[in-house]
């Protein structure tokens, strides 16, 4: 089994250095603010569980765009 410190090098290794650069934006400016009364602290996503996020946020633009692409030219037309 990895160590977590192993696990996560490995992951950002294989992160574009866009994705890498932004995934390192989102820990520095992430925001523990406790939660419900101070009982409750959010924590940042894991490189993975982040990276996942992205790409399905990704494919979701992609598909809203293919989707609306008529819609979307129209409106930049204006």
């Amino acid at each position: 089994m990895m160590k977590p410190s192993t696990k996560l090098t490995t992951i950002t290794s294989l992160m574009t250095p866009e994705e890498r650069k932004a995934y390192e934006e989102y820990l520095s400016d992430f925001d523990p603010t406790p939660q419900h009364g101070g009982d409750d602290y959010d924590y940042p996503l894991s490189a993975d569980s982040w990276l996942e996020m992205n790409q399905r946020q990704d494919q979701a633009v992609d598909k809203l765009m293919k989707n609306n692409s008529a819609a979307l030219t129209a409106l930049a037309d204006l």
